[in-house]
């Protein structure tokens, strides 16, 4: 396990809730809104014994948690996925999260 930067554990604990991904044995993705707490380097997910996405990560061994903050990104390249004959191949999209939504 990496360890987490005095930036990201300062962003973590600013907020409170994140998507929780898992892997069902369906093998489409099951997500939910959980509440999470930091705990030195670890994440702390609050649920049930019961739940299926505590039984998914018995059963894996694996999950992500997106959190996602207030503040608009900063974003210089986005990567994105070209459709199309040369589907799987990817290009870079330069751009700037302000100008993404109409500001520059």
């Amino acid at each position: 396990m990496t360890a987490l930067t005095p930036r990201l554990r300062g962003f973590l604990d600013s907020q409170i809730v994140g998507v929780l991904a898992t892997d069902p044995p369906q093998g489409h993705p099951r997500q939910s809104v959980v509440y999470y707490v930091r705990d030195g380097d670890r994440l702390l997910i609050s649920s049930v014994t019961e739940r299926r996405k505590v039984a998914d990560v018995e059963r894996t061994g694996w999950a992500s948690l997106c959190v996602v903050g207030k503040e608009r990104p900063s974003v210089r390249d986005v990567l994105m996925a070209r459709r199309g004959p040369d589907r799987g191949h990817r290009h870079r999209d330069r751009g700037c999260g302000a100008a993404l939504h109409g500001q520059r």
